[in-house]
């Protein structure tokens, strides 16, 4: 699936099949649409496991805050894990505000990193690291644009190409009704959308509920609270 299929097919069933090479201007009007569906579909979910993705970080000694990948989408918490071998450990999460509540001056502690923080596009490490660790991050991507064009790398799974065509066609009918009926439109896109939701159930690192073996086997606890202890 590329952007020009997606805009070839939406030409198809607007009924637009002897034109759809040659009306450029329509055509730069459906993928204005695809790319208002493909933003709409990221954000549907914090964790859209086609668009996992990974990056090695090499720390430097004194220094807490790098630079997150470029890739990275910055409009939700996007770090799945983190994790380092040195120890080995995974790193727990906390969010900002708590690491400035139980530590305002990171650079107080130094060592192997074992909990990280993110705010905006930074990734905070702490313990601050004492010397050079890899430290190996899983995280979730931006959904890129679409382009009219063959060679244009589509993110969302060709599975799902019926699902944006089907969000397409909403701005298309919603402009030209006489080419069909909205509001069914979005009937047909809504289910759509909850059948990728229910293909793609996945949490970041710090949605997770932690699981307690038992007697009977696993039982969920209450999500993690941090605690200074924790981090050695």
């Amino acid at each position: 699936m590329t952007g020009k299929d997606i805009i070839d097919q939406v030409m198809d069933n607007i009924g637009k099949v002897q034109t759809k090479l040659t009306d450029t201007n329509l055509r730069a009007i459906i993928l204005n649409w695809a790319n208002r569906v493909r933003e709409d579909i990221s954000a549907r979910s914090p964790h859209w496991i086609w668009l996992e993705d990974t990056d090695t970080i090499t720390t430097v000694a004194d220094q807490a805050e790098y630079d997150l990948p470029s890739e990275y989408d910055v409009s939700k918490r996007s770090v799945v894990s983190l994790y380092q071998y040195e120890t080995p450990a995974k790193l727990k999460y906390i969010n900002a505000r708590t690491l400035d509540l139980i530590e305002p001056k990171i650079s107080n502690r130094s060592g192997n990193p074992t909990a990280y923080s993110v705010f905006a596009d930074k990734l905070i490490l702490y313990p601050v690291p004492d010397d050079a660790y890899t430290v190996y991050l899983r995280f979730i991507k931006t959904v890129s644009a679409l382009l009219d064009s063959t060679a244009d790398k589509v993110d969302i799974p060709d599975k799902y190409k019926k699902v944006v065509i089907d969000g397409v066609l909403i701005n298309a009918y919603q402009m030209f009704p006489e080419w069909g009926n909205a509001a069914t439109q979005v009937q047909i896109y809504e289910a759509g959308i909850i059948r990728m939701l229910q293909e793609n159930r996945e949490v970041v690192d710090d949605e997770n509920i932690s699981y307690a073996h038992t007697e009977t086997g696993l039982s969920a606890q209450p999500p993690y609270h941090f605690d200074i202890t924790d981090v050695g």
